[in-house]
């Protein structure tokens, strides 16, 4: 387990920044503090290295066709990334609900209608709240359970936080390449190789279908520059 500051401060001697032992100006810990958050919410976006589905089960209201779910919705949880599954439990038997896309169920002609059991869902990735659908809507109180991604939590600089294999050094790498610019420096290639690595073996370890991710056994410069591009863009 590390502190945010403990992940900050590895990540910045990777790039010459500092000594062991150090105490570095407040502005440059803060700042690598942003950075790092920055990139731990677009690793959310991306999916692959989110570590855990999380599992919710609420109640839908009786005739509600939409609820918003986040942390002021009408569901007060974390607010998904994405939603992977979703059934409604009637007497201890769960009923799953395909998804459908949100344009497919705006193109629904009749929406005002209910039965028993819904056959679809769509979730409207809004913001700061999403928009979750259910059609056609239960017409009384049922429970819904809901299988999601959920994104990764801000870290702070005392905090402690406890990450699952390979999580620590995924992001003192990455980090390092990211703070890099902003200290008028550049990476080494073995430090770039080794950022690459480590996010790929996470992303490897959370998901069977590893297709993504092409074997370059010695990627040149023109490779490193796509990845970064497409990765660490906040």
């Amino acid at each position: 387990m590390a502190t945010g500051q403990q992940l900050i401060e590895d990540s910045l001697l990777l790039i010459g920044v500092g000594a062991p032992g150090d105490t570095l100006e407040s502005g440059i810990i803060n700042n690598a503090l942003r950075q790092l958050n920055r990139m731990l919410s677009t690793f959310s976006a991306e999916g692959g290295p989110i570590f855990v589905n999380t599992f919710d089960s609420v109640t839908w209201t009786a005739d509600a066709q939409s609820r918003t779910i986040g942390a002021t919705g009408d569901i007060a949880v974390t607010r998904p990334i994405d939603i992977l599954s979703l059934q409604t439990r009637v007497s201890n038997i769960d009923y799953s609900v395909d998804e459908i896309s949100f344009p497919q169920y705006q193109a629904i002609l009749i929406k005002d209608i209910g039965s028993d059991f819904p056959d679809v869902f769509a979730y409207e990735k809004t913001f700061p709240n999403g928009t979750l659908y259910l059609h056609p809507a239960p017409t009384s109180n049922v429970t819904v359970r809901i299988t999601s991604l959920k994104p990764l939590a801000d870290l702070t600089l005392s905090g402690t936080v406890a990450l699952p294999e390979g999580y620590e050094e995924m992001i003192q790498y990455n980090l390092a390449v990211r703070l890099a610019p902003i200290h008028g420096t550049v990476a080494t290639p073995a430090v770039v190789d080794q950022a690459f690595n480590t996010k790929r073996a996470v992303i490897e370890q959370n998901t069977i279908d590893t297709e993504m991710w092409p074997d370059y056994h010695a990627p040149d410069a023109g490779d490193y520059d796509d990845y970064w591009r497409d990765i660490n863009r906040s």
